[in-house]
């Protein structure tokens, strides 16, 4: 596991924006039941060890990765996956990516 997380900079930019960390807990939260079948709302916590707490597997992880994706129109690469941990780094794993989201001005 490494200690030093890319999108660590955004953290205090999300926590400025209250309602776009909101709209990030709140549907984090449901891909996470979703795809956690076994999980509880209770259970899903910032501190929360995906892995230890949740009982992720490496595959969980790849289609929580997908189904986050798909929800927020954000690409996020493989690589950041070893940097996740906890659903805390997940909320702001995707404000990060939300916040280098292109803007479109159509």
């Amino acid at each position: 596991m490494k200690s030093q997380k890319p999108w660590r900079a955004y953290h205090i930019n999300l926590q400025n924006c209250s309602d776009a960390k909101k709209d990030i807990v709140e549907n984090v939260n449901q891909i996470i039941l979703n795809v956690l079948a076994w999980t509880k709302l209770g259970d899903i916590v910032p501190d929360a060890d995906l892995y230890d707490n949740l009982g992720a597997s490496s595959l969980d992880l790849v289609e929580l990765w997908l189904r986050l994706e798909q929800k927020f129109d954000i690409s996020i690469p493989c690589c950041f996956a070893e940097y996740v941990r906890s659903v805390g780094d997940v909320y702001d794993c995707v404000g990060y990516f939300i916040c280098r989201r292109p803007i479109n001005n159509n």
